[in-house]
């Protein structure tokens, strides 16, 4: 990237360290250990990005988490969650179901019906794996189930958590746009994604698992949970300063707070 582009962040040893870097090409510090100062550079935004907007979305950031707090706090005290209805009929619910699993093609317009969203394909990450055995045809294949779930997730859980932005969350997730200024296969949106299906499978109860998903609810609990961690773990969720990361880690706490409580989003 030109100088001129770009501005010098800490460089990966000292992030790593976390000690103060000069900055420098190598900086003082790798030169004193030596060991190679891997240059961390970001594009230069545009004149009045860098001062207040920063600070605002800071704040911004610190009332949505202030505000998620209250949200964990309150849902301690009940079962049910702030919706705007009951949970046998309110909008943001979706319908419980005692029947046999349906088939995908079933499942994916029974989804659509309960969501009124119109169709779209979601990327499948090139490290996504098929755990299904063949011998079990009526369970949805991966790109079928992160599609019912993202539906769940915009439906049942953004209307509560209001953590993303919803527009830029469905343009990457459901017309495969690359997710704010991150490149295609940048591994910090896969993060974000994997935390969405964790969430989503976590607001659902056990039979509307079953109906629409065709599994035990501990069981697509235990798939996108150890996807998540993956997925964190990945891209340095301790050290980060992408915001992008502390909103999956934030969905992926609440995902397993519900997973560990007998709670539910409704």
């Amino acid at each position: 990237m030109p100088r001129a582009l770009a501005v010098r962040l800490t460089c990966q040893a000292c992030t790593r360290r976390k000690v103060k870097c000069d900055k420098k090409s190598p900086c003082t510090n790798c030169l004193k250990h030596g060991i190679t100062c891997v240059v961390v550079e970001r594009p230069r935004w545009p004149r009045g990005r860098s001062g207040n907007q920063a600070i605002s979305r800071e704040q911004d950031l610190s009332d949505r988490v202030a505000k998620l707090e209250q949200l964990i706090e309150g849902l301690s005290h009940s079962k049910r969650g702030t919706g705007n209805g009951s949970s046998s009929g309110g909008e943001n619910t979706i319908p419980s179901s005692g029947r046999s699993p349906k088939s995908p093609s079933e499942r994916a317009q029974t989804t659509e019906d309960l969501f009124h969203l119109q169709p779209s394909v979601i990327r499948q990450s090139a490290d996504s794996r098929e755990r299904h055995p063949e011998n079990h045809p009526e369970l949805p294949s991966e790109p079928v189930r992160r599609r019912i779930l993202v539906d769940i997730f915009l439906r049942q859980v953004d209307p509560i958590l209001k953590v993303l932005h919803r527009p830029s969350l469905c343009a990457y997730l459901l017309e495969g746009k690359p997710y704010l200024d991150y490149a295609p296969e940048h591994p910090v949106p896969a993060a974000l994604a994997s935390a969405v299906f964790y969430m989503a499978s976590s607001s659902l109860a056990e039979d509307q698992c079953l109906a629409l998903l065709a599994e035990r609810k501990e069981t697509v609990l235990a798939r996108y949970n150890d996807e998540t961690m993956t997925a964190l773990a990945r891209v340095d969720f301790l050290v980060t300063n992408h915001l992008t990361v502390l909103q999956a880690f934030v969905l992926s706490l609440v995902s397993a707070w519900l997973r560990r409580g007998d709670c539910k989003i409704s």
